[in-house]
Order: C-alpha cells, then sequence, then structure tokens
C-alpha cells in the first residue's frame, strides 16, 4: 500500500460515481456493505468521512483498489475478477446420462464461479483475465492420479487448436482432459493414466479451450 495513505482520505466523486455506475442506490451500497445509510452520504459529502473502517469493504463491492478511491493512482484496473464456470452441452439422449468417468458431473461441478485478485492474475498468468476464460472441476477418470476432488481448471476457450497442451474436450460424448498431440496430421489425446495410453480423437471431436493454469484444493477467493 502507498505510504501517502494516511495524508490522504477517500475521494468523495469517485465513489458517487462508481457507486452509479455499478447501479446501486445509497441504501443498495449500504445494505450491501451492512453499514448505515448516512454512512454512504457521509463518504460522498466533500467535508465527510475521510477513511471509514469500512474502505477494504467499500473497494471489494466497488470493484477498484484502494488507491483509487483515495485518489493515490488513476488507474481504474479492478481489484479482482470472476471466472465462470464453463458449461458443457449434450444433445437430449445423452443429456441425463453422464459416465461416472467423465468430467462433467452436476454435483461436482457445482462450482459456478471463481474470484480472484486481478493483479494476481496478470502477474502469475501474464494474461489479461477475460470472459472467454472458464473454470472446470476435473473430476476425469483418464486423469485421477493427477487431480484432487477440489482441484479447478482454469480453461482459455478461445485457444481450441490442439498444439501440444493440456485441453478439456468431447469425444464420443465423453468429457475429457489430456494433453492433445499432432501426429501425422492427426490429433491424440495423451493421457496420465497409463490404462488409456494415446488415443487418436474422432472426427467430431468438439474442443473447449487449453488448461491455463490449476488450482489445487481450495482456491484462491
Amino acid at each position: 500500500m502507498n505510504t501517502q495513505v494516511n495524508k490522504v482520505g477517500i475521494q468523495h466523486d469517485r465513489v458517487r460515481a462508481l457507486r452509479i455506475s455499478k447501479g446501486y442506490s445509497i441504501k443498495g451500497l449500504a445494505e450491501k456493505l451492512d453499514v448505515k445509510y448516512q454512512n454512504i452520504q457521509n463518504i460522498e459529502r466533500p467535508n465527510g468521512v475521510k477513511k471509514p473502517s469500512y474502505m477494504a469493504d467499500l473497494a471489494d463491492v466497488l470493484d477498484v483498489s484502494i488507491d483509487y478511491l483515495l485518489g493515490l493512482e488513476d488507474d481504474i484496473t479492478p481489484s479482482t475478477f470472476t471466472f465462470d464456470r464453463l458449461d458443457f452441452e449434450f444433445d437430449s439422449k445423452h443429456k441425463n446420462k453422464i459416465n461416472s468417468g467423465d468430467v462433467y458431473d452436476a454435483e461436482v461441478q457445482k462450482q459456478k464461479t471463481l474470484t480472484v485478485d486481478y493483479n494476481w492474475i496478470k502477474s502469475v498468468l501474464i494474461a489479461e483475465p477475460s470472459s472467454s476464460m472458464k473454470i472446470v472441476s476435473p473430476q476425469d477418470d483418464t486423469m485421477k492420479p493427477f487431480f484432487g476432488k477440489n482441484d479447478i481448471l482454469l480453461v482459455d476457450t478461445a485457444d481450441i487448436e490442439p498444439d501440444n497442451g493440456i485441453y478439456v474436450y468431447k469425444d464420443s460424448d465423453k468429457i475429457r482432459i489430456s494433453r492433445l498431440q499432432i501426429k501425422q496430421g492427426k490429433v491424440y489425446g495423451l493421457y496420465v493414466n497409463k490404462a488409456y495410453d494415446m488415443l487418436e480423437l474422432s472426427g467430431d471431436c468438439q474442443i473447449y479451450g487449453r488448461v491455463t493454469y490449476l488450482w489445487r484444493e481450495d482456491p484462491l477467493v
């Protein structure tokens, strides 16, 4: 945090502008933060409270950094980013008959979103987060020796061209996770579980995206 924090106060005009842009009324923002209506009124007044005790929560709700609220920086980059779950589509005859070995399972896939620190994404993934990045709970019997039951994968759905990477894909109505490799113009799946060895993908294989990161057990929230 910037060392100037003790010399400045919250920028009332920024709070008001962000509140309105996020669709909150004063009452709505107060309820979201579990504070009184007057608290929000005060931080939006030029001579109001300069350093509310709920500053961190306010920054999270308005999706900006504390430094932005204090006027120490002008970059309105959000403090967090939320990844949505990757949903898989099946035709009607397979919709309710997903094999236990598939990555898709109603109970496993109950994790709908994952919120992480925006700067963490840029520093670790070395990439700007985007809506094409989705999360998947990797419960696939082809990868059981590798994944834990609470692990979560980050999948880039904009990257669907197989190129010696790990991908999530549907082949013969089964969702799989494996390393894909091209040999002599054909695409093969290489599995950690040796019982599956190396299989050629069918012509109607659908690639959902490339795996870009793996959170072990408890993800960053």
